[in-house]
């Protein structure tokens, strides 16, 4: 009676999930039928998540093939297998990790018994393996924080490399409609086409620069310097975005070579009132400065916290929790085409592919840490070099640390962009 009630629970939700999945589905496609919701590009995002989820949860829930059927159980048990084998498969998966542990768990206590029989050859062999990762870890010279202890990763110079772990669909890209939809998010403030979004272009440009000691390439600052993380401080600025500005400067310098000015300026909070929409004005006069100041820059980054109501974006990179990052772009085009002539945009297509590139190089190496990336309508300061970029990093419930370790990760992917590799 316990099984038929098991299988039966079991026949039940399964029916009921598909179904509710199926009924999303079509209502996600008739919403797409709409003019209004194919422009803002979104919705084919939902359409795809649920179209992954189906496939990846129910129908091989519905459909595996890869299992043994038990010689034990009922007819019962035998037409709960077949109709639904993937969770019998997931119990046969469980008990086998199990009696895997159980075995490391017995190996270790016979390594333990055994440990003071090793042979000479052994200690030589542990001796060099040794004496090799103390000589790694002493070319590093950047603090425990910032090194990076994953697979795959190796140090050379303090610098942090890795291979690819995911190909480019070079072959889809000329495709606006791929294109768009899988690498881009338009809000409703704006419009795009073919015209703007050009990948063959965006590839072809070379954003390489040279490295001085003696001159800053790069600037950071924080249009929105108020913005803090689930575990920020009150009154310490090193635990708000602020703090994630100066981890990512030391990386660029300590890592890998580049002079960087970080401003700390606060350009959001006005004789105590915080205002983060004339906070672009306020932060464009002091970047114009500091440009004018120093011409020798090259790259500028105002970076961000996302704020994304009751959302934590969060990703695990080699173990690591890793906040996402998300790149903006500011277009000065309306939703009707119309640009918006008051708010020039010189290196429109410039920070685009700057833009793209990186977000590439995230494919490549960390597909999981980005998220696509945001264009709206206004400038947001987009247009002062063209290499500028506006990052998103996180929302307002991820840790400092997550902040961090998301620094790591965008450090190396702008170092290759900027080396030309």
């Amino acid at each position: 009676m316990k099984d038929f009630h098991k299988c039966l629970q079991i026949l039940i939700g399964s029916v009921i999930g598909a179904l509710g999945l199926y009924i999303l589905y079509r209502g996600v496609g008739i919403v797409m039928e709409s003019p209004f919701f194919k422009n803002m590009g979104f919705p084919s995002l939902i359409q795809r998540y649920v179209e992954e989820e189906a496939a990846s949860v129910w129908v091989p829930g519905l459909a595996y093939e890869g299992y043994e059927k038990r010689e034990d159980g009922n007819w019962l048990t035998h037409f709960a297998e077949d109709e639904i084998p993937l969770y019998y498969v997931a119990q046969e998966q469980i008990t086998a990790q199990q009696q895997k542990e159980l075995q490391t768990e017995t190996t270790k206590k016979e390594e333990g018994k055994d440990g003071e029989e090793q042979t000479e050859d052994k200690k030589i062999q542990s001796q060099t393996e040794t004496e090799t990762m103390q000589t790694q870890t002493d070319s590093r010279s950047e603090p425990e924080t910032v090194a990076v202890t994953a697979q795959g990763l190796t140090g050379g110079s303090g610098m942090v490399h890795r291979d690819p772990v995911a190909e480019i669909p070079y072959d889809r890209l000329g495709d606006f409609d791929f294109l768009l939809n899988q690498y881009y998010i338009v809000d409703a403030s704006t419009t795009v086409d073919a015209s703007l979004l050009d990948a063959e272009t965006f590839m072809e440009k070379d954003f390489s620069i040279e490295k001085e000691d003696s001159i800053p390439q790069i600037l950071i600052y924080h249009t929105h310097s108020q913005e803090e993380f689930v575990d920020s401080i009150p009154g310490d600025d090193t635990t708000t975005i602020v703090g994630v500005g100066d981890y990512l400067a030391e990386l660029l310098e300590s890592m890998y070579g580049y002079r960087v000015i970080h401003d700390r300026g606060v350009y959001d909070l006005i004789d105590g009132v915080l205002d983060r929409e004339a906070a672009y004005d306020y932060s464009l006069e002091a970047v114009e400065q500091i440009l004018e100041e120093n011409p020798s820059i090259q790259v500028v980054i105002d970076l961000h916290r996302d704020g994304v109501e009751g959302k934590k974006l969060v990703t695990q990179i080699d173990g690591e929790d890793t906040a996402l990052l998300m790149l903006f772009n500011g277009l000065s085009r309306l939703a009707d085409g119309t640009e918006i002539d008051y708010l020039p945009n010189p290196y429109l297509e410039d920070n685009l592919a700057f833009s793209f590139q990186i977000q590439m190089k995230a494919k490549q190496f960390y597909p999981d840490l980005m998220r696509p990336m945001y264009l709206r309508g206004y400038r947001y300061n987009l247009h002062v070099r063209p290499r500028t970029l506006l990052v998103e990093a996180g929302t307002q419930l991820n840790t400092l640390q997550e902040e961090k370790n998301a620094m790591k990760y965008f450090a190396d992917i702008l170092n290759q962009v900027l080396s030309g590799e």
